[in-house]
């Protein structure tokens, strides 16, 4: 019965289009409401229902996969919303009945018809204008359009990640409410198919992806790339050979006096300084979107960590900070894990950001690519500090999409094949996380979403065993356990060497917070198959890596070795109930932070010095297995 609605949209103008979309059937759904609840009430029963829900879950699946075979944005925006509209009637099996969780249910299918009636007519709105400015809306001409009309493909943007139900979109919302009530009215299909809709959601081709424009301007010369890069290398060595000062000098009343003092700064500008963490990122991509302000706004992005940093150094000699909105249902908390990690990267993000940024102007894509630079430092730098489920997933979510176009900025086969397998796999693993989430506020008998809430009541929860291997399996993505690991040594060959070495040293570290975050250490758990993977993968990544001839490769491999031997000790700590395993996983990762950073920084002066390819040099390779042995304590 959808057959109608495509070539409806479609040709439209765009303003009817986004009338008919976002208004014309909901208002037909609205009917179908008031009749099956208020007209006859007596008529909904566990058959009729599921039969609604069926048809609902057929148009999600069809939908999402005849809106990737499309070759025409609009006719993609049409097909999606038969999609979307599947969500609708998902609601029917769930708020039927005065159950607990139909308030969930209710709530969630509103949320949807008000999210996807903005995002659709948005959609529709920005495809018109782009139609309009290029003559055509062929997906695969569209390249380069997003130079030209940053505003309104950022207004496509927002309603497409809505549709992907990321947060803090009101897709999100919906979705997690509706995903709720499904866990637990005990209905795994109908959650099944949200889980399936919204991977294929996320599937769909960026029109920016392909990049029409040539290189303009001046290239620069090879000696200020040496010198760039080198100064990033020196400055990283440096940083990962500091030793903690001594401790056993200076009186106990000098100690005593100075931890008085680091107190009472900790309890006056701690909260400011965590919530300016995640405001000074937000505030520079707002500037961005000014083509007066965004020269300026990348130009400084290197000042962003600040922020950070200083949270973080309070933090590690003094108690956790805190801070709660609970308006904007934000809150954020750094411990002595989360600090010590938080500074490390934060002087990463801040060292590689004022040197390398400047190579890439006047290259291709050099615009997106320092935006998805700032928006995955937004998403490193977040996840240590967030302390409730949605934050959480929400900055974890920036730290690991935008780096697609970190690693595809290349415009070849193996970068755009490389930037593919990375996105399956983290939307793949962020929607088994999603699940873990849904399943973990579901087991909290409050109803509070903070992630110590949570994490206390997860022993208790009748879903314990299916949290644990959802949170293992999801963040064992982002750290690239073997077997699946397949995204890592790909995306590192193919990204240049500034998106590497931050991408290896501070953004895999959102799997390493995630694991220390959502594993109960409180309680001795079963956590022999993570040491068994981790081990796999700690031995796997050596012999594999010393096989490379890609000096970048070869680190890449190395990465998938210390990322193992970190999940084994997680598991043993796990096993052992042992609270202390977190903290000195942090002090490791720490380490490996700044001292694989320092490594792709110095296959970047190689690559300089030796003419700029840095993929066939026995000599360099050989260098690089050394710098890897020290690596590897």
């Amino acid at each position: 019965m959808h057959l109608w609605l495509p070539p409806a949209h479609a040709n439209a103008p765009a303003a009817g289009s986004a009338v008919l979309s976002g208004l014309v059937v909901k208002a037909s759904f609205f009917l179908i409401v008031r009749l099956w609840f208020y007209v006859l009430p007596a008529v909904p029963s566990e058959m009729p229902s599921a039969i609604l829900a069926t048809l609902g879950s057929a148009a999600i699946l069809s939908g999402s996969v005849l809106a990737l075979r499309q070759e025409r944005l609009k006719l993609l925006i049409a097909y999606s919303t038969v999609a979307q509209i599947g969500y609708l009637f998902l609601m029917f099996p769930l708020a039927s009945g005065t159950h607990p969780w139909a308030v969930d249910a209710w709530s969630g299918g509103l949320m949807q018809i008000l999210s996807h009636a903005f995002a659709k007519a948005a959609m529709f709105l920005a495809a018109g204008l782009v139609a309009e400015s290029l003559g055509h809306d062929r997906i695969d001409s569209l390249g380069g359009a997003g130079q030209a009309m940053p505003v309104t493909i950022f207004a496509f943007g927002l309603g497409g990640l809505s549709l992907m139900g990321l947060p803090p979109s009101g897709g999100f919302a919906a979705k997690w409410l509706l995903l709720k009530a499904s866990v637990e009215a005990g209905q795994w299909l109908w959650a099944a198919v949200m889980l399936m809709g919204g991977l294929l959601a996320g599937g769909r081709r960026s029109f920016e992806n392909t990049p029409s424009a040539k290189p303009r301007g001046h290239r620069p010369v090879a000696g200020a790339h040496r010198c760039n890069a080198r100064l990033c290398a020196t400055s990283i060595v440096r940083l990962s050979a500091n030793r903690p000062p001594s401790r056993d000098g200076g009186s106990p009343m000098t100690s005593a006096l100075s931890s008085a003092a680091l107190a009472n700064t900790a309890h006056s500008l701690g909260p400011s300084l965590l919530a300016a963490a995640l405001a000074t990122p937000i505030v520079m991509l707002a500037a961005c979107l000014s083509r007066k302000l965004r020269r300026h706004a990348l130009a400084l992005q290197w000042l962003v960590p600040l922020p950070a940093l200083a949270a973080a150094l309070l933090a590690i000699g003094g108690t956790p900070l805190t801070f709660e909105q609970p308006a904007l249902r934000v809150s954020l908390r750094l411990d002595a894990p989360g600090a010590m990690l938080l500074a490390v990267v934060a002087l990463l993000w801040i060292a590689t950001s004022a040197g390398v940024l400047a190579d890439v102007r006047g290259k291709p894509n050099a615009g997106r690519f320092a935006v998805c630079w700032l928006l995955t430092l937004t998403g490193s730098l977040g996840v240590f500090i967030a302390a409730d489920l949605l934050t959480f997933y929400l900055v974890y979510a920036l730290v690991s999409i935008p780096a697609f176009g970190l690693i595809a900025h290349g415009d070849n086969a193996a970068s755009r094949r490389a930037g593919g397998v990375y996105m399956a796999f983290t939307l793949l693993g962020e929607t088994l996380l999603l699940m873990g989430f849904v399943l973990l506020a579901a087991g909290e008998p409050t109803g509070s979403l903070q992630i110590r809430d949570v994490m206390a009541a997860l022993p208790a929860s009748p879903w314990r065993d299916t949290v644990l291997a959802l949170v293992i399996i999801g963040f064992g993505m982002k750290i690239a356990l073997v077997p699946v690991h397949g995204w890592m040594p790909l995306a590192y060959t193919a990204a240049p060497i500034p998106a590497a070495a931050v991408l290896s040293g501070a953004a895999v570290k959102a799997g390493v917070i995630g694991l220390i975050r959502f594993l109960p250490f409180d309680t001795a758990l079963p956590g022999y198959a993570l040491v068994a993977f981790g081990f796999i993968s700690a031995f796997y990544g050596v012999a594999i890596g010393i096989t490379q001839r890609n000096p970048k490769t070869v680190l890449a491999y190395s990465s998938i070795s210390q990322m193992g031997v970190i999940a084994a000790v997680l598991g043993m700590g796990l096993a052992a109930a042992d609270k202390g395993a977190s903290l000195d996983v942090a002090f490791y990762a720490a380490h490996h932070v700044l001292v694989k950073a320092a490594l792709f920084l110095t296959i970047g002066v190689a690559a300089v010095t030796n003419g700029g390819d840095a993929s066939g040099w026995s000599c360099l390779w050989r260098r690089c297995w050394r710098s890897v042995s020290v690596d590897c304590p």
